[in-house]
């Protein structure tokens, strides 16, 4: 029987074929493994009777209650969580405060779906020459109750768990069974692939597994209208979903040319009725976006050499460059699959093991669009197109699940038996379940260091820092037309205005174009320029080196947020120092020891005893996200001596941070630009470095607070070092604070 014909499975209650003959006499070893196996057999087989026969799942509405209950926990959850996210400054302006800026503007200042990340690289602030999504009109309704990118992001988990309504259709299709349908909509919901596809910040993606797998249900139930209806919602949604479900449609129209001699004459025509108008509709649409894209984007947007640069390990100079140098070129396709071969390993095992690699099994249609996105996945050096728990996802999940439904089908009916058993395989169901069950522990995004996931984005559930309540107060200082620049993680909640900037640091810059010119450009447009050092170091150092803020002022400066306002000249409005302390066990001890003994309210103190020969006793904290200004650094110590002179020395020592910068030419059409932080070479930078002599009394005698001040040049590595410089020195470290006295030199 042909895989591309729908089979419906035998009955779970019927006996089994040949149940009833005797299998031939096994030896004992033999006949403990088929015992062992029967007993779990057994085992599955009461769990599916009592799921097929409980009163709850029998119930008329019980699955449809269950169903809308998982949809209602899942969005209020997710939604409750991304917003949280959202207020921990977890998420960026890439894409969150794209996608909120372009439909703030679109609703509050009539400008149609503009944004300012990209300027640079030719978009002209068209949303649509980035990427063509008019499934973006659909959402501003909702969007205009709560015109927030927290209320962005829950609709975005409400989309994601509409997902679950055509997965519980599909699989009561497939396999005639309500208990399963409501089952698999239940493991949708809680698969790391369907919750981590809108884990990173907002994206028209998350809106694929509705759209996509509603017009595959209306596919197979021949409803053609409404299937066209749906077919083009989901091309709606982004540009780059057309070439997937174009390989679907000409998959599928081969397959039923293929098959014509076999298929009714009806049938037949129904069937090319479908493949030819999804096929149409695919191919005209992919012409479409493309003319747009290309007429609003100097660049090319996705169909120009930008988004090469993630293939270019393999030499591709688009992505649809990729396969065709795969083919010609073996030997770059091999070193392109080796740039994080043992990451590209899991990630398949993830995406195809969570359906038991039933997928492979299914028909053609659906495995093979999967194939093609998996196939640029690990194709490319690129981590993010091969991790789960980010946008990217989307592109296989709608393919997978009919592909997993329709193996299992072709795996039911083929009655396979154990050997010398006489019984089914146990039901294949619920190893799906379990294996979707596994899979979701290891790589969930509720988990802080989940397997495979996109290491750039925050994991776990997020907490809102009181300094995080802070900034926000800082923010709120900013006038609402005012045009303000900042940083990435920094730029969602400063988006809902036009101008609007963030630090260029992820934009492709035309030619005649540099990242200082265009951040001068920026600041030349700002009333304000906003950084946070604790929340967006690597942000801050990069834009505050390149931005010339001659005619600012520093208006608020509170632990580590500065805002910077044009034509300001009093004192700060919001002033908080920031502080550091941390407790002695936790610096790096070299010749001490770490003594839970002694303890204070921060932890642990740190010991050298008398005994242990003289040198270095301490080091730490390593502070990297030290802003500007004059500080006092302290250490609590205990210090015992057995003579006079000297007895110890402390030291503060600034490990001075570079910006590396690296310029990368892409094709004939610009550059981009690459940062990195790292420690310039050459000796730490002593800023202070005292010597401590035992008198017997005083401040050093048993207790002092040693202490230093001075001007933070930053950025750098703070470190602290303590000394014991003769024999029978013995020195307890109880704490070092940092405290700023002044956010300015």
């Amino acid at each position: 029987m042909s895989v591309e014909e729908p089979v419906a499975p035998p009955s779970a209650d019927a006996p089994p074929s040949g149940a009833g003959s005797k299998a031939p006499s096994p030896g004992p070893a033999r006949a403990a493994i088929v015992r062992g196996i029967g007993a779990g057999y057994l085992s599955l087989e009461r769990l599916h009777r009592w799921l097929l026969a409980s009163t709850f799942v029998r119930h008329r509405y019980a699955a449809w209650l269950a169903l809308a209950a998982g949809m209602v926990v899942f969005s209020v959850f997710l939604g409750g969580v991304w917003a949280t996210r959202y207020w921990a400054f977890q998420t960026n302006a890439w894409d969150l405060g794209v996608y909120f800026q372009a439909m703030h503007t679109t609703l509050v200042n009539h400008l149609l779906f503009y944004y300012t990340n990209d300027l640079p690289a030719g978009t002209h602030g068209y949303l649509f020459s980035s990427h063509f999504s008019p499934f973006l009109f659909l959402l501003l309704p909702p969007f205009a109750l709560v015109p927030t990118p927290s209320g962005l992001l829950v609709i975005q988990a409400v989309g994601l768990a509409l997902g679950a309504v055509p997965v519980h259709y599909l699989t009561r299709f497939y396999l005639t069974s309500g208990t399963w349908a409501a089952l698999f909509a239940g493991l949708y919901l809680l698969s790391p692939l369907a919750m981590g596809t809108g884990w990173y910040d907002f994206h028209p993606e998350a809106f694929l597994p509705v759209t996509a797998l509603t017009a595959f249900y209306l596919y197979e139930r021949r409803r053609f209208y409404p299937f066209v209806a749906a077919w083009l919602l989901t091309l709606s949604v982004i540009e780059t979903m057309a070439p997937f479900l174009l390989l679907f449609a000409a998959v599928a129209l081969v397959v039923a040319l293929w098959e014509r001699s076999r298929t009714p004459p009806d049938r037949f025509r129904e069937e090319l009725r479908f493949t030819v108008t999804a096929l149409g509709l695919a191919v005209a649409w992919y012409a479409l976006a493309a003319a747009v894209v290309l007429s609003l984007n100097t660049s090319g947007g996705t169909f120009g050499a930008a988004y090469g640069q993630s293939w270019s390990v393999l030499g591709a100079s688009s992505i649809l460059d990729v396969f065709p140098r795969a083919i010609t070129d073996p030997g770059a396709a091999a070193a392109a699959l080796m740039f994080g071969g043992v990451t590209k390993g899991f990630y398949v095992l993830v995406l195809f093991g969570s359906f038991v690699f039933l997928p492979f099994g299914g028909r053609w249609k659906y495995l093979l669009p999967a194939l093609a996105w998996v196939g640029l996945a690990v194709l490319s050096n690129d981590y993010a197109y091969f991790v789960i728990n980010d946008q990217y996802v989307a592109y296989t999940l709608p393919f997978l699940i009919p592909a997993g439904l329709t193996g299992l089908v072709r795996l039911r009916s083929a009655n396979l038996k154990w050997p010398g058993f006489g019984r089914r395989l146990p039901t294949v169901g619920l190893c799906v379940v379990v294996s979707l069950v596994v899979i979701s522990v290891a790589s969930s995004p509720l988990q802080s260091n989940p397997a495979i996931s996109f290491n750039a984005v925050p994991h776990g559930l997020p907490v809102v820092t009181p300094h995080d309540e802070l900034l926000h107060q800082v923010m709120a200082l900013i006038p609402a037309g005012a045009g303000v620049l900042t940083t990435s993680r920094l730029f969602p909640e400063l988006a809902n205005r036009p101008n609007a900037y963030v630090s260029p640091v992820s934009s492709l810059f035309l030619r005649g174009l540099t990242f200082d010119g265009v951040v001068a450009s920026y600041v030349n447009r700002s009333d304000y320029v906003l950084v946070d050092f604790p929340v967006d170091f690597q942000g801050a150092v990069i834009l505050l080196r390149s931005a010339n803020l001659t005619g600012f002022g520093l208006e608020a400066a509170a632990q580590g947020a500065y805002l910077y306002a044009r034509g300001w000249t009093g004192p700060p409005k919001i002033w908080v120092p920031y502080t550091f302390q941390v407790a002695g066990g936790d610096l790096t001890p070299d010749l001490a020891e770490v003594d839970t003994s002694v303890s204070t309210p921060l932890g642990p103190t740190l010991y050298h005893p008398p005994t242990s020969e003289p040198g270095p006793v301490w080091q730490g904290p390593y502070l990297d996200v030290l802003p500007p200004g004059t500080y006092a650094v302290t250490a609590s110590v205990e210090l015992t001596a057995n003579s006079a002179g000297s007895a110890a020395a402390f030291a503060v020592l600034n490990a001075t941070i570079g910006v590396d910068e690296q310029v990368t030419p892409v094709g004939s059409v610009g550059t981009s630009y690459s940062f990195h932080l790292a420690v310039l070479p050459g000796r730490p930078y002593v800023i202070s470095n005292q010597t401590f002599d035992w008198n017997g009394s005083g401040s050093n005698s048993p207790f002092a607070v040693w202490s230093s001040t001075f001007t933070w040049p930053g950025p750098g590595f703070l470190e602290t070092e303590g000394f014991a410089l003769a024999d029978g020195v013995g020195l307890r470290l109880y704490s070092v604070t940092v405290t700023q006295l002044s956010p300015t030199g």
